[in-house]
Parts: C-alpha cells; sequence; structure tokens
C-alpha cells in the first residue's frame, strides 16, 4: 500500500460548501419545528372543538342554579367522552406532537 493513496477517511471541503451544508440542515430543523408548531396548534384546536359544546351548555343559562343531568346518562357520556380524548391524545403522541 502506498501512503499516498490513503486518504485516512476525511476529504477537504471549502468553507463555503460548510456553510451551504449548515444551511440546509439548520433549514430542515426550522422546518421541522414549525410543522410541530402546526400540529400542535391543530391539536390545540381539535382539543378546544372537542370541550366548546360542554361549556356552551354550562352557559347557556346563566339564571339557573342548578345543572340537571340524569346520573347514568352523566356517568355514561363522561366515560365515553374521556376515552374519546385519551384515544385523541395517544394518536397526538404516535405522530410526535
Amino acid at each position: 500500500m502506498n501512503i499516498s493513496d490513503e486518504d485516512f477517511g476525511f476529504s477537504l471541503t471549502t468553507v463555503t460548501e460548510i456553510k451551504k451544508a449548515a444551511e440546509i440542515k439548520n433549514g430542515d430543523s426550522l422546518n421541522a419545528i414549525n410543522n410541530l408548531l402546526l400540529a400542535s396548534r391543530k391539536d390545540l384546536d381539535t382539543l378546544y372543538a372537542m370541550f366548546k359544546p360542554f361549556l356552551d351548555n354550562l352557559s347557556s343559562d346563566p339564571s339557573k342554579d342548578v345543572i340537571q343531568w340524569d346520573g347514568k346518562k352523566r356517568v355514561e357520556q363522561i366515560s365515553q367522552f374521556k376515552m374519546k380524548v385519551e384515544k385523541f391524545i395517544e394518536n397526538s403522541k404516535r405522530r410526535g406532537v
């Protein structure tokens, strides 16, 4: 083996090439962060939309001091809603949000 044939696993490059590679890498990172922020915003909007009907119903008639909600239906509806929220959160986690 001729020592002049060995490149030692590296090569020479220019500062301009290094800066360009860094810009591409940083741009990709910024795009990834931006996509994550957009997905997070969408998830927050979806969660708000899930809770909004409940909040609207609670505030629909402020003159009434008592909310009447059949116990059996209430437990079932709350359980279903909790499962829906938990499923939404799990799906968000899987998407990396």
